[in-house]
């Protein structure tokens, strides 16, 4: 029979297991709208569902989109393991 202590630790890991798994994959998911509002060389102003995000390339938003690459002409995003062109 296992103590009460082991019980709740036991509970614990499981509930810190299942938030662990919701966290990581709603930022991806939820992301509806992006919108590029300013471009310089490896840097973009980037809207992304009404908040705005200075982005370096390589870095991930909190939102999960990350910047791939950025000049004069336009920016690539990575959302949710897929690639767009702005």
């Amino acid at each position: 029979m296992m103590s009460d202590s082991n019980v709740v630790r036991r509970g614990l890991l499981r509930a810190g297991a299942l938030l662990w798994c919701v966290l990581t994959t709603i930022p991806a998911a939820a992301v509806d709208k992006n919108t590029v509002v300013a471009l310089v060389t490896d840097k973009a102003m980037v809207k992304i569902d009404g908040k705005q995000r200075l982005l370096s390339k390589g870095k991930t938003s909190p939102e999960g989109v990350r910047l791939i690459t950025a000049d004069a002409k336009g920016a690539v995003l990575e959302v949710g393991g897929k690639r767009e062109s702005y």
